[in-house]
């Protein structure tokens, strides 16, 4: 049995509380009203991530404090000139009494400004911690706030910088692409060429609902409402495990070699008489579906009960006329692709039985976007969601894409040492983004577990790679 997971000593004192604002008179008053993509996020659903960086010589934590905090401060102000909702408030239409987002003057962000005597080395390590260390390091949202961030500095090795959104006010695009810009200013300056880059895109009638999409989503949420309050009490009540976190990482060539086992093994099947249509197999279902075969597997769900794998899909591209990459706010279909199968068939691991099954049930399912339309279906896609998590049927889901490059996120000082998405402890997601090694060629896989899980994880995940 392996020892139980060491607790790293954190403490965070909080030095300074700023409110930030869009620099004085520089963005109007704006109402934006909520497209379906953005009603289907209850604005109590959070996306929190922290990214660590290192602190470079000559610097020390006062040191970095005086000469920089002022820089992060006023790079920030600048980014909210151009990304204004995150500093806007969500409040009720006059004309419709619906949600919309409100932007007036003064309108702002919190910053909190922390330091931590915390080891800097052992958070952004990959193997496994306990989640409370993270906590102090993500900020909290005021009642009407839609965003917040924190700056930790931690004595002479590093910061991080934390942040936390509310779902209904942007997607994970929409984070990186503030994101990516709030830094290249801090980088560069206000004047520099990072300012020519596409600036967000906020017009709402780009999203088509002529099947009033919004409307059922609102009714299908009302309804849904008191379950969700009860449910949420229920949780709250149970006792839980400790919890830890930990990164998986496949590398370019594992996934190479992933790929060719299932390929062989697709191949002896047809052999032996199966039917298998071609199917594009991409890193992203190989890395779901391996991460999958593992969960289920250690989690004991073995037998005939359906078990379920659900992700969300960026339609920005996929929607008819295309939406612009820029447009900010949310275009992702929210329990899109929710794919059922037996998890007899997905717990295998170290044969590839497993793998191929699942890699066959995501694959198809994205196939299927592509065949039949994004959108095809969608009024289900929150019931049907709703359906699943009542029915008791264990569910995966994904947070964040590689797609999102986050370590390209660089404040002056490099890229991220280590990126980490918190808000996975609550949904029960996998994190998927880019490998920081290799190129970006491989990809992390981020989990929170209960520690006796995560142990069984650990061993099923080197078992297939053949890792001793």
């Amino acid at each position: 049995m392996a020892a139980p997971t060491p607790k790293l000593i954190h403490r965070v004192r909080v030095i300074d509380q700023f409110r930030v604002t869009p620099p004085s008179g520089s963005v109007p008053e704006t109402h934006l009203p909520l497209t379906f993509f953005d009603v289907l996020w209850h604005p109590s659903v959070t996306v929190q991530r922290i990214f660590f960086f290192d602190l470079l010589k000559p610097y020390t934590k006062s040191h970095f404090l005086t000469t920089q905090l002022p820089t992060i401060k006023q790079s920030l102000s600048l980014a909210l000139q151009r990304f204004y909702p995150l500093a806007a408030t969500l409040t009720p239409a006059p004309q419709t009494g619906h949600n919309e987002f409100h932007y007036t003057g003064g309108d702002s962000v919190l910053l909190t400004v922390a330091e931590s005597d915390s080891d800097f080395h052992a958070l952004i390590a990959d193997h496994p911690k306990d989640t409370t260390e993270f906590h102090p390091l993500v900020p909290e949202l005021g009642s009407s706030d839609l965003s917040s961030f924190q700056l930790t500095v931690f004595a002479n090795s590093g910061f991080s910088i934390g942040l936390t959104v509310r779902h209904v006010a942007a997607d994970g695009g929409s984070i990186m692409q503030f994101m990516k810009h709030w830094a290249s200013v801090c980088r560069l300056g206000a004047e520099s060429e990072s300012m020519n880059s596409p600036s967000p895109i906020y017009d709402r009638d780009l999203i088509p609902d002529p099947t009033g999409l919004k409307a059922i989503f609102l009714d299908q949420i009302s309804m849904q409402e008191k379950t969700w309050k009860e449910m949420a009490l229920k949780l709250e009540a149970q006792e839980k495990e400790h919890m830890v976190r930990a990164t998986f990482v496949l590398s370019r060539a594992d996934i190479v070699e992933l790929r060719q086992r299932v390929a062989a093994a697709r191949i002896v099947q047809v052999e032996d008489g199966g039917r298998r249509s071609p199917l594009h197999i991409s890193s992203f279902v190989l890395t779901c579906a391996y991460m999958w075969a593992c969960l289920t597997k250690a989690r004991g769900h073995v037998g005939d009960r359906t078990i379920h794998f659900g992700f969300a899909v960026d339609c920005r591209a996929r929607m008819s006329p295309p939406i612009p990459a820029a447009y900010f706010g949310n275009c992702i279909g929210f329990g899109v692709c929710s794919a059922g199968v037996r998890g007899s068939e997905i717990a295998s691991v170290k044969d590839d039985e497993g793998l191929v099954a699942a890699c066959e049930v995501i694959g198809r399912a994205i196939q299927r976007l592509d065949d039949d339309g994004v959108l095809n279906g969608a009024d289900q896609w929150f019931s049907r969601f709703c359906s699943i998590v009542a029915s008791g049927d264990p569910l995966l889901s994904v947070a964040g894409s590689p797609r999102l490059q986050v370590y390209d996120v660089d404040f002056g000082f490099g890229r991220p040492r280590k990126v980490e998405v918190i808000s996975i402890e609550e949904s029960g997601a996998i994190s998927l983004a880019e490998s920081r090694e290799d190129g970006g060629r491989g990809i992390e896989v981020g989990l929170a577990l209960p520690e006796s899980e995560m142990e069984r994880v650990t061993s099923l995940f080197k078992e297939g790679l053949g890792i001793h």
